[in-house]
């Protein structure tokens, strides 16, 4: 059903019948600030080795992330841009209490409980050239930089907790992509964004409301993907097994601020 929504919006603002507004004035100066809050937005990882293939989809159960992003014009319909965005998401591998069975032969000893959950997380930065086409298109392309990284928590009540954090390695994609604003009505406008590289896709649309000059308020969907992050280091050649990669992909709903002036 998601799919379906973020279509008709694409189709929506590439056809100048559509909803949310990136900065679309690119006069030396002008400038925007975009503020998104995400939650619940559906988070699969598909960790793998290099050699043996993929694990498949691990449904994470979604926390909030905050993006952002600030656009710059420096005339001559050209401006630069730079976003951030963190999708992450928890997997409880282990939840016990003493009344459990899992701690019945330990509870003696002291302990009420015992929880084992995994994070991950990949903090995505965009680092954009754009190219105004015409009052509706705008072409842009530049380095898309994706840091995944992993947290196992180890809770012991009452003794404490612990984590253990795997930093993965930075993988660089350059991307290219098509952005369309259209306004639809009075203090209304629609945005619908399409951005590709190699492991990587991006699609968004949203809908938005002008407050007043300087400021808007909008309601929108991502769809991102990115695949063959590397997260630990291996080389085994005679069995040909290399690196332990990991695929993420986040779609949902979010509700921003945009500040331009």
């Amino acid at each position: 059903m998601k799919k379906v929504v973020l279509t008709v919006l694409l189709v929506a603002a590439l056809s100048s019948v559509a909803m949310a507004s990136p900065l679309n004035d690119f006069s030396k100066g002008k400038a925007s600030l975009d503020i998104n809050y995400r939650s619940n937005a559906d988070f699969d990882v598909n960790p793998g080795i290099n050699g043996l293939g993929k694990l498949g989809d691990i449904a994470f159960d979604s926390n909030s992330n905050l993006e952002w992003g600030f656009t710059y014009g420096v005339g001559n319909n050209w401006a630069l841009q730079y976003r951030q965005a963190t999708p992450k998401g928890t997997l409880g591998l282990f939840n016990a209490t003493s009344t459990q069975r899992e701690l019945t032969k330990i509870s003696s000893d002291g302990i009420t409980a015992i929880n084992v959950n995994l994070e991950a997380k990949t903090k995505v930065e965009e680092y954009n050239i754009l190219y105004k086409m015409d009052k509706n298109f705008t072409a842009f392309t530049g380095l898309v930089k994706a840091s995944p990284s992993v947290k196992l928590g180890v809770g012991i009540d009452p003794y404490g907790s612990g984590d253990l954090a795997i930093v993965g390695h930075d993988k660089n994609i350059w991307q290219f992509g098509l952005q369309a604003v259209a306004p639809i009505a009075d203090k209304f406008t629609g945005y619908g964004i399409v951005g590709f590289g190699k492991d990587y896709r991006n699609l968004e649309a949203g809908v938005g409301y002008e407050v007043s000059k300087d400021i808007e308020l909008n309601v929108n969907y991502r769809d991102m993907k990115i695949k063959n992050m590397s997260m630990v280091g291996l080389n085994i050649p005679k069995l040909e097994i290399g690196d332990v990669t990991s695929d993420v992909h986040q779609k949902g709903f979010g509700f921003g601020l945009a500040y331009k002036f």
